[in-house]
């Protein structure tokens, strides 16, 4: 686990410097940053996050920046907080839907070292949508 544990904490370091996204500095270090074992892959509830141990280990670095920087961009956006209702009415669906938005801005960055997993949810359709738009269709 401390591998990585160290990891995430490189990540963040990274993430903190980059031009694009300093700006998600207080986000990035609000809340709780834990890797855990037996989740699949990571999630937040608006203010903490949680990475799957074992899925940390199968990604590339360049991937753990998209991961950590997508959990991130959920709390900007507070799609945990500010659509409770959505997530309560179809959770799956609003997960997704959330999912598009933030994956959308970390492509649009086009940054060769802040990369989406492989299974990460983009359409280019989806350009500029907002949480409740991209659920509603």
């Amino acid at each position: 686990m401390e591998k990585q544990e160290a990891r995430l904490k490189k990540s963040h370091v990274f993430l903190l410097k980059h031009p694009k996204v300093h700006q998600l500095g207080g986000i990035i270090l609000m809340g709780t940053n834990e890797v855990v074992k037996g989740i699949p892959t990571a999630y937040t509830d608006g203010v903490n996050k949680r990475y799957g141990e074992e899925f940390l280990a199968k990604l590339k670095d360049e991937e753990i920046n998209g991961l950590v920087l997508h959990e991130n961009c959920h709390i900007f956006y507070r799609h945990v907080t500010h659509h409770k209702t959505t997530f309560k009415e179809n959770a799956k669906l609003a997960n997704i839907a959330a999912d598009f938005v933030v994956n959308d801005m970390i492509v649009e960055m086009k940054d060769a070292k802040i990369v989406l997993p492989e299974g990460g949810l983009y359409n280019p359709m989806f350009h500029n949508w907002s949480m409740s738009k991209v659920y509603a269709y």
